[in-house]
């Protein structure tokens, strides 16, 4: 189960996570601690403890890193606000091995009885940052939505997409949706960051926040479309409608609205 010890091999990868989560409010379970939280998922996911040793090892402390790295980021006390009242559950981060689709999905968000899941796959090392800041939007998207279901009405969102425009809803077929993106229009012609802002609109807001927490220089030129600044402005209002904000100074993905 989640608590259960880890191999000799991972002690000072499981003090590393220990700190984590006492520093950030959040819950991080590593190899055979995920099975249980893992087998809630609709994917299937491998544990990394087929690994050998060293390798899981080492691939553990990298994803370890990346968390470290991009919780930094968040402002204080934020991600221990997914805790409900009484301080259970909350934001529950899964590193494995691999995650399985049809289309190389290498991190997921899931809900289970209190819980925010993020698993990620600890051989991303090169783009774990990105990846955890866009689950971490999925998790931010399904905890407001807990709190107020009305907080992304799809209607006020069409509105801020291109006329007659209709989400693609296969990610295999993302990479056809290149209009109104970053790198084929004009900044007041940019709608969606990439092909993959074009399977739906959780999609749409996760890539988006992901570009705004990891990926300055792209940012800096998304900003200057005026649908991007809307959505990002949309999505900021819904966070500061449902999390407490006392204390939080300069915010991350709010830098570039001002």
């Amino acid at each position: 189960s989640d608590s259960a010890p880890v191999a000799e091999s991972l002690q000072e990868a499981r003090q590393y996570a220990d700190t984590l989560e006492s520093r950030y409010g959040i819950r991080i379970l590593l190899s055979d601690q995920c099975r249980d939280a893992a087998a809630l998922c609709d994917r299937a996911i491998t544990l990394t403890d087929t690994m050998d040793a060293g390798e899981e090892l080492a691939a553990v402390n990298t994803a370890l890193d990346a968390l470290s790295r991009t919780l930094s980021l968040y402002p204080d006390g934020f991600t221990a606000q997914f805790r409900n009242g009484m301080g259970e559950g909350g934001l529950r981060f899964l590193l494995v091995e691999a995650i399985a689709s049809d289309y190389g999905v290498v991190g997921v968000t899931y809900e289970s009885a209190g819980w925010q899941n993020i698993a990620l796959d600890v051989r991303m090392a090169d783009g774990l940052d990105t990846i955890i800041c866009h689950e971490l939007w999925h998790a931010t998207e399904n905890h407001i939505l807990s709190r107020d279901y009305s907080a992304f009405s799809p209607d006020a969102w069409a509105a801020l997409n291109p006329e007659g425009f209709a989400y693609c809803e296969d990610p295999t077929l993302s990479d056809s949706m290149l209009e109104w993106t970053l790198y084929s229009s004009s900044p007041d012609n940019v709608y969606f960051v990439d092909g993959y802002s074009c399977v739906n609109e959780r999609e749409d807001r996760a890539r988006i926040m992901e570009y705004f927490m990891v990926h300055e220089d792209e940012a800096g030129m998304l900003i200057e479309s005026p649908a991007i600044w809307q959505k990002l402005q949309f999505m900021c209002d819904a966070v500061r409608n449902n999390f407490d904000t006392t204390g939080w100074s300069a915010v991350r993905w709010e830098s570039l609205l001002r």
